[in-house]
């Protein structure tokens, strides 16, 4: 069982885990190996980055399944959800009113 990171819920930063699986022949072998265990220490680099404007990863693991292909699971803060109104509030050149929406029809071809 992991400990907590922080004393109290209400600093708990939510995540999100993603799963790349490598399911090319290439990634049995021992270069494929090599290339993606060079790949999981350049994104350890990662985990020491704090900035306010980039996500945080946490951790990162790559496992070498006895049967299917290598899997890489990369844990990082939560991506935060994005409207355009959003967006719109802090753009300085375009603003909400001068915004319109156009709906195009695609017939196929």
């Amino acid at each position: 069982m992991a400990e907590p990171i922080v004393d109290s819920v209400s600093y708990a930063v939510p995540l999100e885990l993603y799963v790349i699986t490598f399911d090319g022949d290439h990634y049995s072998t021992i270069g494929g190996k090599t290339k993606l265990n060079n790949l999981v220490d350049d994104m350890k680099g990662l985990i020491k980055i704090r900035h306010p404007k980039i996500l945080s990863t946490y951790g990162v693991k790559l496992t070498f399944p006895n049967v299917g292909s290598p899997q890489l699971m990369i844990l990082t803060e939560q991506t935060p959800s994005v409207m355009l109104h959003d967006i719109l509030e802090e753009c300085d050149s375009l603003r909400e009113d001068r915004a319109s929406v156009r709906m195009f029809l695609y017939a196929p071809l």
